[in-house]
């Protein structure tokens, strides 16, 4: 029987988390406007065969997307987490500067010791909206800020992703 890894994906509303879950459990990206619903939803799920170290694993994964409004219900699926993806939009600063001062002080409430991964969404927008923003502070995030974010929170890992791309970087 292999072992279970629970995974709870935090951030701000509609940047992409559901996507990237269902991207990642479905093996491919499924466009809203496919969905029978227009509702950001992901139903909770387990994804079995995920490899770790060589070894098969359960990941179970909880998605918060349809939470974010309810920190008495996000709250209540942080204990006994064994990762967080704590997850931000590349191209909407505010949601990185959450993952700071909203997302890592919320889950440390509850797990004084997480641990978490950061993953930068919405990556292919960056430089298609780089013209958009010059100049401008909203300026999309670059890579080594969160790769420096990272580190100075004690994340395990910052990457990058692109559901809509097909990419993880």
């Amino acid at each position: 029987m292999e072992e279970v890894i629970k995974c709870v994906v935090v951030g701000d509303a509609r940047i992409g988390k559901t996507d990237l879950l269902k991207k990642f459990s479905k093996g491919r990206y499924i466009p809203a406007d496919y969905e029978s619903q227009h509702i950001t939803s992901f139903e909770n799920c387990n994804v079995e065969g995920v490899t770790v170290d060589g070894e098969p694993y359960c990941l179970k994964l909880f998605d918060t997307g349809s939470l974010d409004d309810s920190l008495a219900s996000r709250q209540h699926l942080y204990p006994n987490t064994d990762i967080f993806l704590v997850c931000f939009s590349v191209v909407l600063p505010e949601s990185f500067e959450n993952v700071k001062t909203k997302w890592i002080p919320e889950i440390k409430l509850q797990c004084p010791k997480p641990k978490f991964v950061i993953i930068g969404l919405q990556a292919d927008l960056r430089h298609t909206l780089k013209n958009t923003f010059a100049g401008d502070k909203n300026e999309p995030i670059a890579t080594d800020e969160g790769q420096k974010l990272a580190k100075e929170l004690g994340a395990i890992k910052y990457v990058e992703c692109s559901t809509q791309a097909k990419v993880m970087f």
